[in-house]
């Protein structure tokens, strides 16, 4: 018998809906930044930062987008892959709905096996590595039925440094010694214990270290340094234009500057309580590290999170 999935929280689950929730919050940040700088008597220049309607903007009132993780890949001797030719081991499509000020989204666990018409099973994080966006894209409209895809947007960090050092640092107390070398990984991480004031790259070390913590306690280090990064940011509306700059990097030109400054402007004013994550329903296999899909419980759940059968006309779409 299939084992079937333990009701509390998957720690896979709970890490992808904390990675969208960063992005939630570096959404929310940057609408929340410019909102008090033009409400000081600034303007913000170039002027496309100034936000537009969502609806107008994206041309439909429910905005579903595919959000894949591509860490940097390596080859055999340790020539690093490109973001597009990576496998996603980061996988949540999210609907955004702009009337009901509502966001829901289902993380799929890299590991869940798919087939698509004529072709053998993989897992589905392998497809970006053999078709990009676009097979991803026709992956997982082939694994939930019933729903459109209106944007992929495949994220990495790129532009994380940047953030930080538009900002001017980020005060952080680090809690402890943190020492680690990854040649392969060109990751090097020297942190002494204490309050210090961290660069785009010390940052990016301090978010990203986990050698003697669990990915729990990594998770809660994220989320103070997030915090921190807010405050930070409040007190330099100038650098504003410098943070969407380093956040459309962040998500490889998946939307431009004024699809995330709208977006901004729209999360923000989403209550915490119209905000909700689940993961796709799957099982063990045995003798496979392949994850079978609960297929049975796959339109309730998409129900579940409206990504189907919402209440907007399809012509609206």
């Amino acid at each position: 018998m299939p084992r079937k999935q333990p009701k509390t929280t998957p720690l896979i689950l709970r890490i992808v809906s904390w990675v969208f929730y960063v992005f939630l919050c570096c959404f929310a940040l940057l609408a929340g930044t410019a909102a008090s700088w033009l409400g000081n008597g600034h303007v913000l220049t170039p002027l496309q930062y100034i936000p537009k309607a969502p609806v107008k903007l994206f041309g439909t009132h429910q905005f579903t987008v595919l959000m894949l993780g591509c860490d940097e890949d390596r080859a055999p001797g340790g020539a690093i892959i490109t973001a597009d030719k990576a496998r996603s081991d980061m996988m949540l499509i999210a609907q955004l709905d702009f009337d009901k000020k509502k966001i829901t989204g289902l993380s799929i666990p890299r590991d869940t096996g798919l087939r698509l018409p004529g072709g053998p099973m993989h897992k589905i994080n392998a497809y970006h590595a053999y078709g990009g966006a676009d097979l991803s894209k026709t992956a997982v409209e082939t694994l939930l039925p019933g729903v459109s895809i209106d944007r992929v947007v495949t994220v990495n960090f790129e532009g994380f440094v940047d953030m930080v050092n538009a900002v001017g640092g980020v005060p952080i107390n680090v809690e402890k010694n943190m020492d680690y070398d990854d040649k392969a990984g060109h990751l090097h991480i020297h942190l002494k214990k204490g309050l210090q004031l961290m660069d785009g790259e010390t940052a990016e070390g301090y978010v990203r270290f986990r050698h003697s913590d669990n990915d729990f306690v990594r998770a809660d280090r994220q989320h103070v340094f997030m915090l921190a990064f807010k405050s930070a940011a409040q007190k330099n509306g100038a650098a504003f234009p410098y943070m969407v700059d380093g956040l459309v990097k962040m998500l490889k030109d998946g939307l431009s500057s004024d699809e995330v400054v709208s977006l901004g402007y729209f999360v923000r004013d989403v209550p915490r309580a119209n905000i909700k994550f689940g993961s796709l329903p799957v099982h063990d296999q045995p003798h496979t590290s392949i994850l079978g899909v609960n297929e049975d419980e796959i339109p309730r759940v998409l129900r579940d999170y409206n990504l189907i059968e919402n209440d907007h006309p399809a012509g609206d779409r």
